[in-house]
């Protein structure tokens, strides 16, 4: 499993602590969202959804990989914010 952090940054590139944003995860290649997440003890949204708002602007995606190995893009995106994307190889 890979466990990916996902932030809201400035242009100074510093996490904004009070950034409330729902990113939107999508995924290609050889692996799939397992669960979505962030550390709100309050928090009442679903983990198995690929979007998830983030709690003072963090929020985590959980991937697995399926089967053989090969490479994982992972994307983030969120309206207002520059999507960015991860790539995961796995063996």
């Amino acid at each position: 499993l890979a466990y990916v952090t996902a932030e809201v940054i400035d242009v100074n590139g510093n996490v904004v602590p009070y950034a409330n944003e729902l990113l939107h995860f999508t995924i290609s290649g050889n692996g799939k969202i397992i669960a979505t997440g962030n550390a709100d003890p309050s928090g009442v949204a679903s983990m198995q959804q690929p979007q998830h708002k983030t709690f003072q602007g963090k929020c985590l995606a959980i991937v697995q990989p399926k089967g053989n190995a090969g490479k994982i893009i992972l994307k983030a995106e969120a309206t207002g914010l520059k999507a960015t994307q991860i790539i995961i190889n796995t063996q």
